[in-house]
């Protein structure tokens, strides 16, 4: 840029007709009369040069991204039936997809650099694996943004709901607006709204279209009354049990009897059946 504003200031100094100085061994530059029209200012050309290096650069960076969008895009798999399906994602993270849901999803064999969020279209229970990298669903009207946690989503075109099992999300609407929820707590968005106020929520019956019986911090009495209108068979506990509290997650199609033994261990109790045919755990 330097080289090019001198020999501009230069040629249009010399007079018309005239030699103008050139190094040694450079040929002779000669001022001729149709040169006399005064020549752009070099800040001009300098300017030019700049617009130059600045549209290749544009063109490269867009190269760039472009071949990085596209890795991302392939980097991608699609699952959704009409059955139930769990998706294992890297790191650990489960997604158990429920029947009718559409879920994009990061192909767990192929890596790359870009963020890649999960698409949900319809309803899905998240196990999200702490990894320490941030993980985030996009429905047709929200944004859910988490480290590390338990929660539901159910979506639709015109509404999302999302309910918090454990850990901490924060959820917000596509037209703006924001709020993080607490386990136990739900929240709502509609299309062009804001997330309503977070609400606390009964967590196994908010829940209870995903196909899982979730109990977290869940009073004992509370858990087996689930269990028994799952099951539409009677199931006690023991007075003794009756202020201990369970957490866990059970796919709702398992055995009721599978379920009572894996709640019974860490109580310390045992099931018995009843004369009944239900269940009591002492």
């Amino acid at each position: 840029a330097d080289e090019a504003a001198d020999f501009e200031a230069a040629w249009s100094a010399a007079p018309a007709g005239s030699p103008v100085a050139a190094p040694a061994g450079a040929p002779r530059l000669d001022r001729s009369p149709r040169d006399r029209a005064p020549a752009r200012p070099p800040v001009h050309r300098v300017a030019r040069m700049a617009w130059r290096a600045v549209a290749a650069t544009a063109v490269v960076v867009f190269a760039v991204a472009s071949g990085l969008m596209l890795q991302r895009d392939r980097a991608y798999l699609t699952a959704g039936g009409d059955r139930a399906e769990v998706l294992l994602l890297a790191g650990g993270t489960t997604i158990h997809a429920a029947a009718g849901a559409r879920v994009v999803y990061p192909d767990p064999a192929r890596e790359t650099i870009l963020s890649r969020p999960v698409r949900l279209s319809g309803d899905a229970y998240f196990e999200v694996a702490h990894t320490g990298e941030t993980f985030r669903v996009e429905t047709p009207t929200a944004t859910v943004t988490v480290l590390g946690t338990v929660f539901g989503i159910r979506s639709g075109a015109a509404r999302t709901e999302v309910t918090l099992v454990e850990g901490s999300v924060d959820v917000r609407g596509r037209a703006g607006g924001g709020v993080r929820l607490t386990p136990g707590e739900q929240t709502t968005v509609a299309t062009g709204a804001a997330p309503s106020t977070p609400a606390a929520v009964d967590v196994p019956e908010a829940l209870g279209w995903s196909g899982l019986d979730v109990f977290r911090d869940t009073p004992l009495a509370a858990a087996l009354a689930r269990l028994a209108a799952r099951s539409g068979q009677p199931i006690t506990a023991d007075a003794r049990l009756a202020g201990q509290r369970v957490t866990g997650t059970f796919e709702a199609s398992r055995p009721v009897a599978e379920v009572l033994d894996a709640l019974a261990v860490p109580l310390g109790a045992r099931v018995e059946r009843t004369d009944g045919g239900g269940f009591v755990l002492r």
